[in-house]
C-alpha cells in the first residue's frame, strides 16, 4: 500500500504498552517510521481526545489503535471530529475489537457503524519464525507431555498437550508461567 510512516494510539496497560512496543521494535523491519506512540487511559474520553488531538497534530495518515471495544465507539468518534476518519486516513485495529458488540456499546450505534466502515483488523500471531519453531519445539518435547499427563483428568490433558497449537498458545503458555512464578515467591 506505500505506507511509510505510522502513528500508535494504545491503552495504557500491560497488554497496550506491550503490543505498542512490539510494533515500534518490529515497524523498522518492514521500512515503516513510527511518527508518534501515545497512550491513554482505559475508559478516559478526556485523555482519549488529548492523545487524538497529538495525532492529528503529528500529521500522520496511518494509526494503529490498541484499545479494547469498550473505547473503539469514543475513539473513532473523537477521531471523526479531528477529521481522522475521511479519505486518505486508514485506522488499524486488533481482532476481536471492531465487533457488532461494540457497536452496540456504543451511545449512538448507527454513528459508531459509520465511524468504524473501512477500519483494518490485524491479527496477532506471535508462532513467527524462528519463534514459533522453538516454541513449536518446547510444545512437542517429551517433558512436556509427561508432565501434562500427570495431572488429574490424564485423558483431556494428553488430548490438550498433543493438540496443535493456535496463535493463542503462546499468549497461555507466558501467563501459566507467570501465575507459576508468583506462586513459588509466596509462602504457603
Amino acid at each position: 500500500m506505500g505506507w511509510t510512516r505510522i502513528a500508535i494510539l494504545h491503552v495504557n496497560d500491560a497488554w497496550g504498552r506491550g503490543f505498542a512496543r512490539d510494533a515500534v521494535s518490529s515497524a523498522s523491519d518492514i521500512a515503516l517510521r513510527v511518527v508518534l506512540s501515545i497512550e491513554f487511559r482505559l475508559g478516559d474520553s478526556s485523555s482519549m481526545e488529548q492523545a487524538i488531538r497529538e495525532l492529528a497534530e503529528s500529521g500522520a495518515r496511518i494509526t494503529l489503535c490498541i484499545a479494547f471495544k469498550s473505547d473503539i465507539a469514543a475513539i473513532a468518534a473523537i477521531a471523526d471530529e479531528y477529521g481522522m476518519l475521511k479519505t486518505g486516513y486508514a485506522w488499524i485495529a486488533p481482532e476481536g475489537t471492531l465487533t457488532l458488540e461494540a457497536v452496540a456499546l456504543s451511545p449512538n450505534p448507527e454513528s459508531t457503524r459509520k465511524h468504524l466502515s473501512g477500519w483494518f483488523t490485524a491479527a496477532i500471531d506471535p508462532f513467527d519464525g524462528e519463534q514459533g519453531q522453538v516454541f513449536q519445539s518446547v510444545l512437542e518435547s517429551e517433558p512436556l507431555l509427561h508432565l501434562n499427563h500427570s495431572y488429574a483428568g490424564s485423558e483431556v490433558a494428553a488430548s490438550i498437550a498433543s493438540a496443535s497449537c493456535d496463535q493463542f498458545c503462546s499468549l497461555a503458555y507466558d501467563a501459566v508461567w507467570a501465575a507459576a512464578i508468583a506462586m513459588s515467591k509466596m509462602e504457603l
